[in-house]
């Protein structure tokens, strides 16, 4: 029933209306905030309370659900029609790591994690220092990772295709307060 699931509703730009694709069974407990959810490929990924991250294809109306990779703390990414994981390693509450998992999609019909890389030791001394606590945001802008650490004004880019780390310069002291926000969108052809 309609109280058991969350409708999924498309807009049509070129006729100006709305249509359901589907619905996504409730007992998936999503995460529907901004920065665990978008629209790729034709799909809507989003982060699930209970460990994974559900694949909802707008076009079949189906919907997968992929566990994540362990971690202490993850959050989706999108980078160029490729979506990713980023997850954060503690040690006796301190971080210790970040890896990030690209989601592939194999034989075109299952999905699987495949990590792409690590935060560089001494980049993430650094990136640690920049802090008081181990909460730090991220975002895909492009063919980059963007990561900053709460309250700082330093934030460090992994580039997805040189698999390179660097530094921006520091953001203006007025500007430690507020939040990452990206949001990927992405244009459908006909609809």
């Amino acid at each position: 029933s309609s109280t058991d699931s969350i409708i999924v509703e498309v807009y049509n730009s070129m006729t100006e209306s709305w249509k359901v694709a589907g619905t996504i069974p409730d007992e998936l407990n999503l995460v529907l905030r901004n920065e665990n959810m978008f629209f790729c490929n034709g799909c809507l990924f989003c982060m699930s309370s209970s460990g994974g991250v559900m694949v909802y294809n707008i076009e079949h109306g189906s919907t997968t659900i992929v566990a994540i990779p362990v971690t202490d703390w993850a959050r989706l990414v999108c980078c160029k029609s490729r979506v990713f994981m980023v997850g954060a390693t503690e040690e006796n509450h301190n971080l210790k790591g970040i890896i990030m998992w690209e989601l592939v999609l194999k034989e075109g019909k299952d999905y699987f994690w495949q990590e792409m890389g690590r935060m560089p030791e001494s980049v993430c001394y650094d990136f640690k220092r920049s802090s008081r606590c181990n909460w730090f945001e991220c975002a895909g802008v492009g063919d980059k990772i963007c990561f900053r650490a709460h309250e700082s004004v330093e934030e460090v880019v992994y580039d997805i295709n040189t698999n390179s780390w660097s530094w921006l310069p520091k953001f203006p002291a007025d500007f430690k307060y507020v939040s990452m926000k990206c949001l990927p969108l992405e244009t459908i052809p006909n609809a």
